[in-house]
């Protein structure tokens, strides 16, 4: 496939918070992430009793069935408001054990807007000698601090050969280190990858995310082909 892949110039893109100022160590004005209010409901302590007797002892115990069976009482008295914000108590309470999701890896074309607003590269192609990553990340931890509540993600970024051997790449690529006062459910990660030293053909990136407050990683593959360009190596 040709000369081994050097060492990539670029790191993260930068990026904008919407609640808090850029945070990360490489600073970025691309996007932030969209997050969601966490809303904490206090009832009535005979309401929860109500809500959990019919279930036993052992739903009482549990977080997430107790925030589920409050919902459905509040469902049939007719306050899916409350219904609603229980059920993101549930969703909470259930992120935090669940693996991290490393999702929705694409090739840009340009910059994204922001989560979800983005242009992709038709068949994740490549025509210049910057390759813009996109992915999207679920179930990270958020850790509450005086200042909001605190995410440390970080990535490593490797670039294999359409048969998945290792070209170059590099350990803790770029790092999203964020506080707001909204916490952030789904965020996005946007990386500019050096690729001048590749010759045409396809190639794979393989983006392996590390979330520092959840102790857990999740990665990602995304194909891509760098397009044949007057003087390059064919």
């Amino acid at each position: 496939m040709g000369t081994p892949l050097g060492a990539f110039p670029s790191g993260f893109a930068r990026h904008r918070a919407f609640h808090a100022g850029p945070q990360f160590t490489v600073p970025c004005p691309l996007c932030h992430p969209v997050g969601m209010f966490i809303h904490v409901v206090v009832l009535p302590l005979a309401l929860v009793s109500q809500s959990t007797a019919d279930a036993g002892p052992a739903a009482a115990e549990d977080a997430f069935t107790r925030a589920v069976l409050t919902a459905l009482t509040m469902h049939k008295r007719g306050d899916d408001a409350l219904a609603l914000r229980s059920l993101w108590e549930a969703v909470d309470d259930a992120r935090v054990r669940a693996p991290l999701d490393v999702h929705t890896g694409l090739v840009l074309d340009s910059p994204p807007e922001n989560l979800g607003l983005y242009r992709e590269a038709k068949a994740g192609m490549v025509f210049g000698e910057t390759l813009l990553l996109y992915a999207e990340v679920d179930n990270h931890g958020l850790r509450r601090t005086p200042a909001g509540w605190e995410m440390n993600l970080w990535t490593d970024l490797f670039i294999l050969d359409e048969n998945g051997k290792r070209l170059g790449g590099r350990e803790r690529f770029g790092e999203q280190v964020l506080t707001a006062r909204a916490p952030y459910r789904t965020t996005h990660l946007v990386l500019e990858v050096g690729i001048a030293g590749l010759p045409p053909g396809a190639y794979r990136a393989q983006v392996v995310v590390h979330d520092d407050v959840g102790a857990k990683t999740g990665s990602v593959v995304i194909p891509f082909r760098v397009a044949a360009r007057p003087g390059r190596n064919r």
